[in-house]
């Protein structure tokens, strides 16, 4: 039966200890009923004391919060209104208070039988609006005439917007692939980077997201790298850098300038560092990249594996340990993910790109790289530093690439890296020429074939 154990537990993490909200641990319909019970927080946490005879000691916090999920499932879920309450019910007896079931069932009933009567009982601004009284006060100070529609507006679910690098392709082009992949957006408003989904989107259908060719940004955010407007050359400092949306926007604006995004956590890039080498060496998803941890470390008599539940596709799959310094990174995190921090939250795939280039910086890749493209049939030349090139997806091809280099079957390389063509794999992984013609000469038989022929008929 259904449970609400993760949605109480997010709920509780964003809403009462002030921890951004992570959806990690949700599924679909946990993360639209935790999103909608926070953007009504103070309605929903109105009616639950309305309903409650008296409120609950600190210590059941969790089921005064477990009401409140309850309670915004049965108004807001296309569902049957009893489904919400059978769940709400199992969840108490799941989080260890089966004393709790009955008064949660007869509260949700009670619910349902005078639900009008009891939200007419409302009355506060706060509940009514969803909004802090300070902000309310402040609205109609500063916005007499409009506060009432700047409060509707505050109350709607912005949009999911993304934002193209259009290092990697313009924003029509990369409209063309949405529409090639089923997805429909609109271009934004305010920025000619911006592309809008009238409903979410799971990151895992947008084509390039794990490339770096699309991120997701709101249209106000996009707006400070634009007002900055960089250009060629100079030199600029993010002091505020987390989580990195911002300065990558900079770097896909203008390749040429100097950029310097700092950090008030010094651990934060050796955790990143070490995120990477585990990713370069087991090639996953990044959206797989949290489960390789002790927990799903399997030892074989013939070298140890990690076997996974993937993301995308929800097959299960094993990964090799191939390099013993995956081992070592996890042991000093005591078992878990270096992208893992102290409150079990994991680093998300924006800020992974953004630290990646600082660490890149760090390590000494400061060489730069030049591409041409031809617009409008002049010849363009175009200078990046090798740093900025540098995202998630770089260590899955050199994943790839390095463990083809070793000779290890391609098909069970292609296990890993989910390629279904033998073709498109070799167009994944990155060889020079050089290193292409010396795999010419190590695989061509051509000559000694000849040579048996001529001695058998001689």
């Amino acid at each position: 039966m259904r449970s609400f154990v993760n949605e109480v537990k997010t709920l509780q993490s964003t809403a009462v200890e002030g921890h951004i909200f992570d959806s990690k641990h949700l599924d679909p319909l946990g993360r639209l009923l935790v999103q909608a019970t926070l953007r009504q927080y103070f309605w929903f946490d109105a009616l639950t004391k309305e309903l409650l005879e008296k409120p609950l000691p600190k210590k059941h916090r969790d089921l005064h919060l477990l009401i409140m999920i309850g309670l915004c499932a049965i108004d807001t879920l296309n569902q049957p209104q009893h489904t919400s309450v059978n769940a709400t019910v199992e969840t108490a007896k799941r989080l260890n208070k089966r004393w709790a079931s009955s008064l949660t069932n007869a509260t949700l009933r009670r619910y349902l039988r005078d639900r009008s009567d009891i939200q007419s009982r409302v009355v506060d601004p706060v509940a009514i609006h969803n909004h802090p009284i300070w902000m309310l006060d402040q609205f109609r100070v500063d916005l007499p005439k409009h506060y009432p529609a700047v409060i509707l507006a505050n109350n709607h679910p912005g949009p999911m917007t993304l934002r193209v690098n259009i290092l990697r392709q313009s924003r029509a082009a990369y409209l063309d692939r949405l529409d090639a992949a089923g997805l429909h957006a609109e271009p934004s408003n305010l920025s000619p980077q911006g592309l809008q989904f009238k409903s979410p989107v799971p990151i895992s259908k947008l084509p390039g997201f794990e490339d770096g060719s699309v991120s997701i940004q709101d249209e106000g955010a996009q707006l400070a790298a634009l007002l900055l407007d960089p250009q060629p050359g100079e030199r600029i400092l993010d002091a505020c850098s987390a989580p990195g949306g911002k300065s990558c926007h900079l770097l896909e604006l203008e390749p040429s300038i100097t950029l310097v995004s700092t950090d008030i956590d010094p651990s934060r890039l050796e955790r990143v560092r070490d995120l990477f080498l585990i990713h370069v060496n087991t090639g996953v998803r990044f959206g797989d990249l949290h489960k390789i941890n002790s927990s799903n470390l399997v030892e074989d008599v013939d070298g140890n594996l990690f076997q996974i539940r993937q993301e995308k596709t929800s097959a299960f799959l094993w990964i090799p340990v191939l390099h013993p310094e995956v081992i070592s990174i996890l042991d000093r995190y005591e078992g878990n993910s270096p992208g893992e921090n102290q409150k079990g939250r994991f680093l998300s795939n924006q800020k992974y790109n953004a630290y990646l280039k600082e660490v890149a910086r760090l390590s000494g890749i400061l060489g730069k790289f030049t591409s041409f493209q031809t617009k409008g049939g002049k010849r363009e030349e175009r200078v990046q530093y090798k740093a900025d090139l540098i995202c998630s997806h770089t260590a899955r091809r050199s994943f790839a690439t390095n463990a083809y280099k070793k000779g290890l079957p391609i098909s069970s390389i292609m296990q890993i890296t989910g390629h279904k063509t033998e073709s498109s794999f070799r167009k994944y992984i990155q060889l020079t020429g050089k290193e292409h013609a010396l795999e010419l000469i190590k695989r061509n038989d051509l000559g000694g074939q000849v040579q048996s022929a001529v001695m058998r008929t001689a």
